[in-house]
């Protein structure tokens, strides 16, 4: 009976199997082909580009893309994480908002020293208020300052990447209060060098506010200048115009 059952059953499973390859290498065209198009269309806007390693051929593909140009004197790179198609919200709220973003950094756009962050509020939300200093003393203030610490940490590492996160030399104490202004109320900064923030200069305030809504991060230090959106852009024409606007950015503070 075994004998006989089995006797039904392995023409099904080798169409299965044969299902299974076919799949297998249909998806291996369709990746291959995707990573030429890009490639191809990466090309055609001047930058270099790299696809993520392995195989998916059902969609976008899925992992980190790296891209890499000269745009008016700034040598930059740009990586486009995309693994869920999720909708992404505030920056760390779940684990799949952290997996989709674009970072751009013109690495040869960095300070001499120091460093300058600006977190981006959602629209309606006011900035919290700095710290409690820890030499006040107590059990509260303690608390607080490891929050802040905390909140800080993760905005950075999710936002900016562990390593480069890792290397920062600020803290929630670097917090620097803006004017009540357009600009303040869309931002928090931190910086230990205030001429940082002297240097984002009107024109460079004003590029930032046009970017608010698509909720833009920026990082501002020796490594490089550097700007990440918790949106997956993953077509070159979506890259070059984020290139655009941080040359643009570059130009107003690199001087």
């Amino acid at each position: 009976m075994i004998d006989a059952l089995l006797a039904q059953l392995w023409p099904l499973a080798l169409v299965m199997a044969g299902i299974g390859y076919w799949v297998h290498v249909s998806n291996r065209r369709r990746y291959k082909a995707q990573v030429q198009r890009n490639t191809a269309n990466a090309k055609a806007q001047g930058m270099g580009y790299t696809a993520p390693a392995g195989i998916d051929g059902s969609g976008p593909l899925r992992g980190m893309h790296h891209f890499e140009g000269t745009t008016d004197g700034i040598v930059w790179k740009a990586e486009t994480l995309f693994l869920t198609d999720q909708e992404t919200g505030t920056y760390g709220l779940t684990q799949n908002n952290s997996q989709n973003y674009t970072r751009w950094t013109g690495t040869n756009a960095g300070t001499d020293s120091g460093a300058l962050i600006l977190m981006n509020l959602p629209a309606g939300v006011t900035a919290p208020q700095p710290a409690i200093d820890s030499n006040s003393g107590g059990f509260m203030s303690a608390l607080t300052e490891k929050a802040a610490q905390a909140a800080f940490q993760l905005f950075a590492r999710i936002t900016f990447g562990t390593e480069r996160s890792a290397r920062l030399p600020l803290t929630p104490q670097h917090r620097v209060i803006l004017e009540d202004d357009a600009f303040g109320c869309a931002f928090v900064a931190f910086s230990d060098r205030s001429e940082l923030l002297e240097r984002l200069g009107p024109p460079a305030r004003e590029l930032l506010l046009e970017e608010r809504d698509q909720r833009v991060a920026f990082l501002w230090d020796a490594e490089g200048l550097s700007l990440t959106w918790p949106t997956p852009y993953l077509s070159p024409e979506d890259i070059a115009a984020r290139a655009a606007f941080g040359v643009r950015l570059a130009h107003a503070v690199v001087r």
